[in-house]
This record gives structure tokens, sequence and C-alpha cells, in this order.
């Protein structure tokens, strides 16, 4: 009896689904994942850092009104698989251009957040299935060095945001022959749109549809 017992609780260990665990966070976080857990649910309760050994993370951001920064350390390897949800600040800041390690905002579900996304400098890919969300409020490309958005599928960036080229270097959008649509576009740097060696459209506003089949610069 006892032995049945305690076979069925090893079998219940090892088919039972693993628990996400929740957390409130705040302030900086070298290795988040190594600290809490690639699968952990994320609460911001205070200004809150990620840094260059975060990885891959596959569970949930909650802003809740905070400022979120993510470092990767020079352009470390690093994937947000998650949802991102709330109001508050997100800032990635990437490597130099072009990137040593791929970052990436990615799966299957679309990202929620209200908030200015700022990639600071480097390569970001966005690479979410075709028409889901990965960035969902307004975007700026490069606040301090060059900076490159590279979309891996089409419909990445919803269609209400706003998207500026900034920065003291050169921003820029690789389409890499997928299709988006925008808002609105502001350049305030030297800026570039790469459509890929396939036909590409970027749609900006009201604007057309017109197919690309090289890169527009600014």
């Amino acid at each position: 009896m006892h032995n049945t017992l305690r076979q069925l609780a090893a079998i219940l260990a090892v088919t039972a689904p693993s628990l996400a665990m929740a957390v409130d966070v705040s302030g900086e976080h070298i290795n988040p994942n190594g600290k809490f857990g690639k699968e952990t649910k994320y609460r911001l309760v205070g200004d809150t850092k990620f840094g260059w050994q975060t990885g891959t993370l596959t569970g949930p951001i909650d802003l809740s009104g905070q400022n979120f920064v993510l470092e990767t350390g020079g352009g470390n390897q690093t994937v947000l698989n998650g949802v991102i949800s709330g109001k508050g600040s997100f800032e990635w800041i990437g490597g130099s251009v072009p990137q040593v390690g791929p970052s990436l905002l990615s799966g299957e579900q679309a990202n929620s957040y209200q908030v200015l996304f700022t990639l600071t400098r480097g390569v970001l890919d966005l690479d979410k299935p075709a028409g889901v969300d990965a960035i969902t409020g307004n975007l700026l490309i490069g606040s301090k060095d060059h900076a490159r958005i590279r979309l891996n599928k089409s419909q990445q960036i919803n269609d209400g945001a706003q998207v500026t080229f900034g920065g003291v270097g050169i921003s820029g959008i690789d389409l890499q022959g997928h299709r988006e649509t925008i808002a609105a576009l502001s350049v305030e740097t030297h800026a570039e749109i790469a459509m890929g060696d396939q036909p590409a459209a970027l749609i900006v506003g009201d604007s057309s549809v017109r197919a690309f089949g090289s890169s527009t610069r600014h």
C-alpha cells in the first residue's frame, strides 16, 4: 500500500504542470532568470531594470505604471516571449548595429501595454505571428545611438502607433519583405527604411499602399 502511494506521488510530481511563480519586483536584477525563474509572472511595484544575463523570459510582465529598462549588456541574446501589459514606460538598451546577439519580442500572444517603447540603441527583432502586435504603443527608434527595428513577420506594430526616428545615430526599420501599417512617422535624425529582397509595403496613416523593392533613406 505504501509503495503504491509513493509510486502515485512520483507520477503526479512528474506529470503535473509546473505553476509559474508570481513576483512583485523593483530595483535592478542582473539575472532575473537565475533569481526568479524563466516562467515567472512579474508585476512591477517600482522602477525596475533587468540586466545582461536576462536571457529568455517566457512569463508575462505587468508594468503597472512603473518604468522598466532591459539592459542587454551590449547586445547579449535577450528574448521576451511573455505578454507585456500595463502603463508606465519601457526602454530596451541593445548593443551596436549590427549586433552581437539577437534581441526578440516574440511569443504567440499580443502585447497590450499602453506606453512609449524606446529602443535606445542596437537591434530588436519583432517576431510574433503575423498580425499579432509586438509593439502596441508609440515607438521611438534610437535615442542615444544607432538603432534598428527588424520585422520577422508582417504587421508587428499596432496600426495606431506613432513611430519616431530619433537619436544621434542612424535609426531604421528593416521590413525584410513584410508589410507594416502605422499611424504616423516622424524623422528627427538620419533614417533608413530597408524593404528587403522581396516586395514590401509600409503604410503610414491614410497613405495608399505602395510596394518597394529597395531601401528608402532620409
